[in-house]
């Protein structure tokens, strides 16, 4: 929220600078100022911080310290030989997959609508500092009531969430793009400014979704999990879902390409979205079964357990 006002306030510069100054070279001294003072700030923080609260005995004791443990990395092909021998791993990539390539097809088709909209710089900067905005006050919403989804509808739901928000605005927002010209003269507003405030409110709920309810149960999934299952996992899938999610994207957007331009071939788009999302929500469906077995497998452990080991045993499903 704080960048988006940021961003709002040094784009709209133009009235204020002299006839023939560049105000986008303008906007982006300021911009890079604020930057810079941020780090600043940061820096001074961490400064603060050695002096301060580390040499405290009080707050910090270095003999407790525990030992650092490296981080463990995977390469490509070991993280796919992994993901490929435990389906349960398989359906919490395939959610990672889902949604960066879902949503980086969508984003394509707006960011073009965004820019013919806004050829000038500054106005294109100023929409995306709202954009930010907004995007902030949603995602702060949908973050103070997602444990309560959670919590009173389950896993399932929360986890439905974020496809089925995808699946839905998406629709919506092709819908616009591909049949703006038949609204030409019905609304009070462009057709083209339209498809682009209807783009941001999609791409503004999937983000929200994306950071209030999808990223908690996506890491809710690897609590039942072993040790082992957990590290390496969670390594693998961050390799292959990163990379895979965004070249996923670009290369079907390659293939839509050689049909012919992006706003000739908007129903082949749409069309891939929604199988990609379908096959999101088949996925999430077959992790919850298993989400669920492993669940209860733990619960049975930590009853069998010996009295002492039982609390500590349970207390993560208690919390799930």
């Amino acid at each position: 929220m704080a960048s988006g006002l940021t961003i709002i306030h040094f784009s709209d510069i133009r009235s204020q600078v002299p006839e023939g100054v560049d105000a986008w070279g303008e906007t982006l001294r300021w911009l890079m100022g604020a930057i810079t003072v941020c780090c600043v700030i940061i820096i001074l923080a961490y400064q603060w911080m050695n002096k301060h609260v580390l040499t405290d005995p009080t707050l910090y004791n270095p003999a407790d310290r525990s030992p650092k443990k490296s981080k463990l990395k995977l390469t490509i092909w070991e993280s796919f030989l992994l993901l490929s021998r435990s389906r349960y791993l398989g359906c919490i990539v395939l959610l990672v997959l889902g949604y960066g390539v879902s949503i980086n097809l969508i984003e394509v088709v707006w960011k073009s609508q965004l820019g013919a909209q806004f050829p000038n710089e500054n106005d294109y900067n100023t929409f995306m500092g709202y954009f930010s905005m907004c995007t902030g006050f949603a995602t702060l919403f949908l973050v103070t009531i997602g444990s309560n989804v959670i919590r009173r509808l389950g896993w399932l739901v929360a986890a439905l969430s974020a496809p089925v928000m995808i699946l839905i605005t998406g629709a919506i927002f092709f819908t616009f793009v591909m049949y703006k010209n038949d609204l030409d003269g019905l609304l009070p507003y462009t057709p083209l400014w339209i498809a682009v405030i209807v783009g941001a409110i999609q791409n503004i709920l999937s983000k929200a979704t994306k950071y209030s309810l999808f990223d908690p149960t996506k890491e809710m999934a690897y609590i039942p999990l072993d040790q082992e299952s957990k590290v390496k996992g969670k390594a693998a899938i961050d390799v292959v879902g990163a990379r895979l999610g965004k070249s996923g994207g670009g290369v079907i957007l390659q293939i839509v390409l050689m049909f012919g331009a992006i706003a000739n071939n908007l129903p082949i788009l749409l069309f891939f979205v929604g199988l990609v999302v379908a096959a999101w929500i088949v996925s999430v469906f077959s992790l919850n079964k298993l989400y669920q077995a492993k669940l209860r497998e733990v619960g049975e452990e930590s009853e069998e357990a010996p009295e002492g080991l039982k609390s500590s045993q349970v207390k993560p499903i208690e919390a799930t």
